[in-house]
């Protein structure tokens, strides 16, 4: 069976690898560059041991892509060092870990995936003709496949710490309306908070904030694309508070909790939480979002009061953006 999955991945990387070379479709070659991605993480589940993994799915993929093209470029390179950088973390958190090795070091290995999964991803982008914004299906696929990455991030995570029974049994209690009034309430308040903290950072600082939000820097989402708007919307009010929350909140603060006290191993998480956004304007906004999202979560043992905030959060930059850009 891993043999026939080895072939597999082979087929699926050279397939996605033909694809960036002959379509000029944005949409496609995001795609293909995830397809990719995930062809190489599946080899290095199936190779097991993590440099040899890794050493083996960088060097096909170098020679995919000169078969396919005859030379490699700035993106030719980084493409298969990101994918065997991948194949790599992939291999070392697929075996179950010992009780006695589970630590806040899988939390750092989780962040680490996401941030390769994302160069991966914007190595498909590098030679767009204009802005993310100007490609609408681009955009989409971006913030639809985004929550996929992640999901399967937790699902390898999950399983090395051995916890697939009770990861969701623990962190998804019965529902309170306690749990949803607070909630609601954190994500009213952390709005606030941050458009305070972006005012000062513009008028103290002197920094210009720039959002990352696709609904202000997409107008034609809220003109000319009905649903792409839907779809985007749903990925960053519904699913990307879900995915994030069991992302950064259950897996990365859970773990970093294990190793260093409260403040911490919030502190620490809320950084992470902030720079996986991949914008150095928003760090600041987006840690003291982690650190409030940590302390519902952490005060509440459940993950639906944080995600609910979360949802809320992203709702009103949105709804603010559209009505902004009007």
């Amino acid at each position: 069976m891993r043999h026939v999955a080895g072939l597999l991945t082979l087929l699926l990387a050279s397939t996605s690898g033909w694809v960036l070379k002959t379509t000029h479709s944005p949409l496609l070659l995001l795609v293909s560059g995830v397809v990719w991605m995930g062809s190489f993480a599946l080899f290095g589940i199936i190779l097991r041991r993590p440099w040899f993994a890794g050493i083996v799915v960088t060097v096909v993929g170098f020679s995919i892509l000169w078969a396919l093209t005859g030379h490699v470029n700035l993106t030719g390179w980084l493409l298969p060092l990101v994918t065997g950088a991948i194949a790599t973390v992939t291999a070392y958190l697929t075996p179950v870990a010992p009780q006695s090795h589970r630590s806040w070091v899988d939390g750092i290995w989780a962040v680490s995936l996401f941030f390769l999964a994302s160069i991966a991803v914007s190595t498909t982008q590098v030679h767009l003709a204009g802005p993310l914004g100007s490609h609408l299906l681009l955009l989409v696929g971006v913030y639809l496949l985004t929550p996929v990455i992640e999901v399967g991030i937790i699902a390898i995570l999950v399983h090395r710490m051995g916890q697939r029974p009770g990861f969701f049994s623990t962190n998804y209690p019965p529902i309170k309306r306690s749990h949803v009034a607070i909630g609601l309430i954190t994500g009213f308040g952390a709005s606030l908070l941050m458009a305070l903290i972006v005012s000062a950072e513009n008028h103290i600082g002197h920094v210009q904030v720039r959002s990352n939000n696709p609904f202000v820097y997409a107008t034609g989402l809220n003109f000319h694309a009905v649903l792409a708007m839907i779809l985007v919307g749903v990925a960053v009010v519904l699913v990307a508070p879900i995915t994030e929350e069991m992302l950064f909140r259950g897996i990365v603060f859970g773990s970093f909790l294990k190793r260093w006290p409260y403040p911490v191993a919030s502190l620490g998480s809320a950084v992470l939480f902030g720079l996986a956004h991949m914008d150095v304007t928003l760090l600041l906004p987006l840690t003291i979002a982690g650190i409030l999202l940590n302390a519902l979560y952490h005060k509440t043992r459940s993950l639906v009061p944080s995600t609910i905030a979360h949802a809320t959060l992203n709702a009103v930059s949105v709804l603010m953006a559209v009505f902004a850009t009007r």
